[in-house]
């Protein structure tokens, strides 16, 4: 019969015992995974991309909205799963949940395997060029973002210098 832990002790850091304890509950290894949903939501990317996928499934039998369908391959791929095998051992995990927008206790489990399968083979090549451009869109989009960001930063270090007073001049 095996024997549970509640504790157990790893030595010494110095004056302290290290102790590991394993009632923490519902436990994820992808903590940097609510970063990456934070700048997704920012930058509105993988709602974007889901709605350049029509939806032809029928409403009354959807569980798993297309944006979270799309969410959670995305995080899954972020998360080093590179193919839909890990979606069942992966839709339980309270972070991932989170990151979808799916409370971790309470709501219902992500996608399995076979649903996101079958979602990534239903898109088509035309869908796929669409996303596409909306990708070289917004990288522009970035790209343009950067550029202002940091002429305005040099600009702002060249202010009172003889550089800045002739590029000042020159743009009038």
């Amino acid at each position: 019969m095996t024997e549970c832990l509640g504790q157990l002790s790893l030595g010494f850091l110095g004056h302290r015992e290290v102790v590991g304890e394993f009632s923490g509950g519902n436990l994820s290894s992808d903590g940097g995974l609510m970063l990456l949903a934070e700048a997704d939501r920012a930058l509105g990317l993988t709602t974007s991309l889901a709605r350049l996928l029509p939806d032809h499934r029928d409403p009354t039998k959807v569980i798993h909205r297309l944006d979270e369908l799309l969410a959670q391959r995305v995080y899954q791929i972020a998360c080093g799963y590179e193919d839909c095998n890990g979606a069942d051992d992966m839709r339980r995990d309270p972070v991932l949940k989170t990151s979808v927008g799916r409370l971790p206790e309470t709501d219902p489990d992500l996608a399995s395997q076979p649903t996101l399968s079958r979602f990534e083979n239903r898109v088509t090549r035309t869908q796929l060029r669409h996303l596409a451009e909306m990708f070289v869109d917004l990288f522009r989009l970035l790209l343009h973002a950067a550029a202002f960001v940091l002429l305005s930063y040099v600009r702002r270090g060249l202010r009172g210098t003889r550089l800045g007073a002739a590029q000042a001049s020159s743009s009038r």
